[in-house]
């Protein structure tokens, strides 16, 4: 066998499992962001494709599917729409005419991470100001990330106290939007 032919046996081997592993990321992942995708704004966000929407003009939601190739990284968002927040020249925090806000409010989105047939992780980001934490939590809102005596377990637990119901009114969104089951 000559060169040129084995080259060419080597190619169609490379490109052929990269099709395959391009068809198993189409269908076991970016596939089931397809229906969710089809009811929002499509724009480009520094190059990432992300979809945006509002509900019942109280809330706004995004998804951002997995780059090509990607089997992590694609998600979907719902928020409480509220005051234009904004953050002065000083660092503090203005609404969107630059007056200073006597109390910073509180924020959070609702998180669900897709994964691979079907399942998903589900979790909040939630805080203060850039006071921001991450937190993962089951269906019954228990956290799972953060665990007794350990740095900011003691303020998630407080803010999942105060606004138990904010949190479970984004759930109830989602669950609206995309037809999940959090009960």
């Amino acid at each position: 066998m000559n060169i040129k032919r084995k080259l060419l046996i080597l190619t169609i081997f490379l490109f052929s499992i990269l099709a395959i592993i391009s068809l198993v990321w189409f269908f076991g992942i970016y596939f089931q962001y397809i229906p969710w995708m089809k009811t929002v704004t499509k724009y480009n966000d520094y190059g990432r494709i992300t979809y945006e929407g509002t509900y019942e003009d109280s809330y706004s939601y995004r998804i951002e599917p997995p780059v090509f190739l990607a089997f992590e990284g694609g998600y979907l968002t719902v928020s409480k729409i509220s005051e234009e927040i904004r953050i002065n020249e000083n660092g503090d925090f203005c609404d969107e005419n630059g007056n200073s806000l006597d109390e910073i409010p509180f924020f959070c989105t609702f998180y669900i991470w897709p994964e691979y047939g079907g399942d998903y992780l589900i979790g909040f980001m939630l805080g203060y100001g850039l006071d921001l934490y991450h937190v993962y939590v089951d269906k019954d809102l228990n956290i799972c990330n953060y665990f007794e005596g350990e740095e900011g377990y003691d303020e998630v637990v407080k803010y999942f106290d105060e606004h138990r119901t904010e949190l479970e009114d984004l759930m109830k969104v989602a669950e609206d939007l995309w037809g999940f089951d959090f009960s």
